[in-house]
């Protein structure tokens, strides 16, 4: 739990710190040593990936540079505002769901913050420097497509490289497995979504599944023949080296894999966190119009 919340602690303590040094003034003891904590990780990275071994100031130390000058101030903000950006980039970014691809694991109005750091670490101008762990089979991915208009996509990992994956129409299999998926109560899990759209329980159904130990909401449509393509999807193919397949959560209304092929893991930028805003604005201004039951919800 400790390890969620630091990256908004990380981004508190930088405000923080950049005003207080653009105002002149500095921190009191007990800020500056809660400072030093939450900047503690951030100092052994960089040591671990550019060598280079950082040692922190003292309070003294601080205390005894007094009131900066103009100069120290402009820099301090300069400083500011390619921190912020750093942060968006490298560490955690806030995406707003524009689709419902995804219904209803992420609903269209949802706003999720995206963990840059689950997977390795990018830098602006740079890209991807240094890589730890690999996006895992279940996991919801940010990622830019194959695609030419540079939109940036979030959907489940379905095939990692490796994997062999087979897809007649509604059923989908993984290294020659059938994933299963067991028919669930439509509501509450629809809820904000049926009353005001086409996703009602008389056209579509809902589904449990389970992606080899991941179990997620799955949407499908009931009536095949009002599918939007006329014939059913019907492909295998097998991940290549380097390369991704991902589906919509919301299977028969999401662009994805099955589409536009395999996305590069060079593409990939994050992980999805958790949900911090939701809003549902066909109901703006009335007491539906903020999902505050969806606050804090983790993206699984």
């Amino acid at each position: 739990m400790e390890a969620i919340f630091w990256p908004f602690k990380l981004v508190y303590e930088i405000l923080v710190d950049l005003v207080i040094s653009i105002i002149g003034h500095h921190r009191n003891k007990a800020s500056f040593e809660r400072r030093q904590t939450v900047y503690k990780p951030i100092r052994d990275l960089v040591s671990k990936v550019l060598m280079i071994k950082i040692k922190p100031k003292t309070y003294e130390q601080q205390v005894s540079k007094g009131n900066k000058s103009l100069s120290y101030k402009v820099v301090s903000f300069v400083i500011l505002v390619l921190a912020i950006l750093l942060i968006r980039y490298s560490i955690i970014e806030p995406y707003k769901i524009p689709s419902g691809s995804m219904i209803p694991t992420l609903k269209i109005g949802d706003h999720i913050f995206v963990n840059k750091l689950a997977y390795g670490l990018r830098i602006p101008f740079m890209g991807e420097v240094k890589r730890w762990a690999e996006p895992k089979r279940g996991d919801v991915v940010i990622f830019l497509p194959p695609l030419d208009d540079g939109k940036v996509f979030v959907k489940r990992l379905i095939g990692i490289p490796g994997d062999k994956i087979r897809i007649e129409d509604d059923k989908l299999y993984v290294n020659d497995e059938f994933i299963k998926k067991i028919e669930t109560d439509f509501y509450p899990a629809m809820n904000d979504v049926a009353d005001d759209e086409q996703y009602i329980p008389e056209h579509y159904t809902l589904y449990k599944e389970d992606l080899k130990g991941i179990q997620h909401y799955v949407l499908q449509i009931k009536d095949r023949s009002r599918l939007y393509y006329p014939n059913p999807i019907s492909r295998e193919i097998v991940v290549p080296e380097g390369y991704l397949f991902f589906m919509g959560d919301n299977r028969d209304n999401s662009l994805d894999s099955r589409y536009w092929g395999f996305a590069s893991r060079k593409e990939v930028r994050g992980k999805a966190m958790f949900i911090w805003l939701s809003l549902n604005w066909k109901k703006m201004f009335t007491p539906s119009w903020i999902r505050f039951e969806r606050f804090g919800k983790q993206v699984k």
